[in-house]
């Protein structure tokens, strides 16, 4: 009863609060906070667990719903989504006369929440009146990235002096070597990536250096892959002249110099991960196993999948255990906890059929990303290009991960950004005319075919960079 009343008073205090704060700060910190299991789980439905997070978050859709319903706009990112999601409920729903009610239970319920995290983009077009919101939704987001960070750094300490800080950490002891994930665990690598290439494009290099030691003490080979995908990104998507290549050289030596020094400590095991044969061929295994059994998966069930994060449970119909205990000589439960790679763990969902719009949909989160870019001010275009950069890099970088998944802290973070960009674009557009924006005007041929594509050149020109 004393609980009921607390979280009552608390939804009514919520309610008060402005959304784009809900969204960019407290419902960020609470997710942190779950992963790292400081916060319980209000209850649970089968397998899945349901968190205050997604409570927030209802929350926050109601109150936009009943303040904002007269004045909502779609962008092309919303139709993508609802698009997208829409896949997910036909293949899930499919599912049902395919795999039994016990298959559909288990999967119908992170599909929802899935939907309330999608819903951020709508949330936050319609919680931001003014661009200085934007710009303190900014800065929480850097703030929130240096604690992530920081956590890492403490832990390192911590763990080579032999003194308790009372820090809540994930110190991963692998084989020989300790990996450091700081309080979010180990999805933590693919978010600093975002706040290293930020910080890049602002020109900050200490905090760029800052933040690939916590990449690298995380000890996640698909993080360094994606570091260097986003360099070369960097350099293609942004206007870089001679003169920032003469600043960009005492960061470079001290990158060098940094990667060195972790190298031979051995801090997240970087120099074991990348060179210790056997470490890489295990790892090789299974990971190659997984990716074996969603591509059996995807060519039993080539048009409509199996249902949303239905991997692991069709997987006992392919004998995985067996498979795993046979080729690698062991087995745990996160083997075969998603297909190891996004685009297939797409595939085993929803089919070609999801896989083709989950393309789509990219293309159109990265447009979104660019055009927010090019119309921001000086300040927050670093933000918006490294959002277009991280995604970019994700995508054709890490192919050994998959980030759309439920409570995903990676997911969310893209899902703020995007969310941030269609308030910007709806901001720019409402101050020059009234009624519905051009540029939220829905045009499925222009959402098929953007205007350019990636074979003949960039989709915009070049984007200066703030400190130019």
């Amino acid at each position: 009863m004393v609980e009921s009343i607390f979280i009552l008073i608390l939804c009514l205090i919520l309610v008060s609060l402005p959304s784009w704060l809900l969204l960019g700060l407290i419902i960020p910190v609470c997710i942190i906070l779950e992963s790292s299991k400081i916060l319980p789980e209000l209850f649970k439905i089968g397998e899945t667990n349901f968190y205050i997070s997604t409570l927030f978050i209802l929350i926050t859709i109601i109150k936009t719903y009943f303040f904002s319903r007269h004045s909502l706009n779609l962008h092309k990112v919303h139709l993508a989504s609802l698009t997208f999601l829409a896949i997910l409920f036909m293949t899930t729903t499919a599912a049902y006369m395919g795999f039994g009610e016990d298959i559909f239970n288990k999967e119908i319920i992170p599909l929802l929440r899935l939907t309330v995290d999608f819903s951020v983009i709508f949330l936050l077009a319609h919680a931001i009146e003014r661009e200085s919101q934007i710009q303190w939704a900014i800065k929480t987001i850097d703030v929130l990235g240096y604690a992530l960070a920081v956590n890492i750094y403490l832990e390192i300490f911590s763990c080579f002096s032999g003194i308790d800080i009372g820090i809540y950490n994930k110190i991963h002891y692998q084989g020989d070597v300790y990996r450091f994930f700081g309080i979010i665990g180990d999805q933590v690598g693919y978010i600093l990536l975002f706040f290293y290439i930020y910080k890049i494009l602002k020109g900050n290099y200490i905090g760029a250096i800052f933040f690939l030691g916590a990449i690298i003490a995380t000890g996640t080979r698909a993080a360094f892959v994606g570091i260097m995908v986003s360099i070369i990104f960097l350099i293609y998507f942004t206007d870089i002249s001679h003169k920032y290549f003469e600043k960009l050289r005492l960061p470079v030596i001290s990158l060098i110099l940094i990667i060195i020094v972790f190298f031979f400590l051995d801090i997240g095991g970087i120099k074991t991960r990348l060179s210790a044969s056997e470490e890489f061929e295990r790892s090789y295994i299974q990971r190659t196993i997984s990716m074996n059994l969603a591509l059996n998966i995807v060519l039993d069930n080539p048009l409509i999948g199996v249902g949303y994060n239905g991997f692991h449970l069709i997987t006992k119909n392919y004998d995985a255990e067996g498979q795993f205990m046979y080729e690698h000589g062991s087995y745990r439960e996160n083997f075969d906890a998603n297909a190891q790679n996004q685009f297939l763990q797409v595939a085993v969902d929803g089919g070609i059929l999801a896989l083709a719009v989950f393309f789509w949909m990219m293309a159109v989160f990265l447009r979104s990303l660019r055009v927010a870019a090019t119309y921001a001010n000086v300040e927050q275009k670093a933000f918006f290009l490294a959002g277009f950069i991280w995604l970019l890099s994700l995508l054709l970088g890490v192919q050994t991960a998959c980030w759309i998944l439920p409570a995903s802290l990676v997911f969310y973070l893209l899902l703020l950004i995007l969310g941030l960009g269609g308030a910007l674009l709806t901001l720019q557009v409402s101050s020059v005319s009234r009624g519905t924006p051009k540029l939220l005007e829905v045009s499925w041929r222009q959402m098929i075919a953007p205007q350019h594509s990636f074979i003949k050149g960039k989709w915009l020109p070049k984007v200066p960079l703030a400190n130019e």
